[in-house]
Parts: structure tokens; C-alpha cells; sequence
């Protein structure tokens, strides 16, 4: 597992501004974020996650890591 990094494009509304997640790729990591399942996406829309949002690897996530999103920052204003 990988821990990623997934920040929205410049320009855009900054609502969710960026996620860390804990995934086995970046699709993965796109996929949590978007997911409507996990209610992660916000107001953007997934499409913002799985598309033109930034996403880095950051590293290697310990041993026992499960997939899913681990930080999340957002502007309420």
C-alpha cells in the first residue's frame, strides 16, 4: 500500500482542497476520493478526483495499512 496525495487543480473553488489516502495505486486513490459510496467526493462532483485533480505518491504506507482516505482538508468559506 501507498499513500497518496490528491489536490485539487488550480483555479477551481477550493471546497476540498486536498485528500491523503492509503491505496494500492493512484486509480485506487482516485476512486476512494470520488467514490459516492464513501460520501468523500463533496460538492465538486467526483469528476474533479478522477480527472484533473494532482496526485502524488508520497510513500509507502506501514504494514497492516487498509485503503482509504486518512487526511482531508477543505475551505468552508
Amino acid at each position: 500500500m501507498n499513500i497518496y496525495l490528491l489536490e485539487r487543480p488550480a483555479g477551481q473553488p477550493l471546497y476540498d482542497v486536498l485528500n491523503g489516502v492509503i491505496a494500492a495505486s493512484e486509480q485506487q486513490a482516485r476512486e476512494l476520493v470520488a467514490s459516492p459510496a464513501t460520501g468523500e467526493c463533496g460538492d465538486e462532483g467526483p469528476d474533479v478526483w478522477l480527472g484533473p485533480a494532482r496526485c502524488s505518491l508520497l510513500g509507502v504506507a506501514g504494514g497492516g495499512a487498509q485503503p482509504g482516505i486518512v487526511l482531508r482538508d477543505y475551505n468552508a468559506g
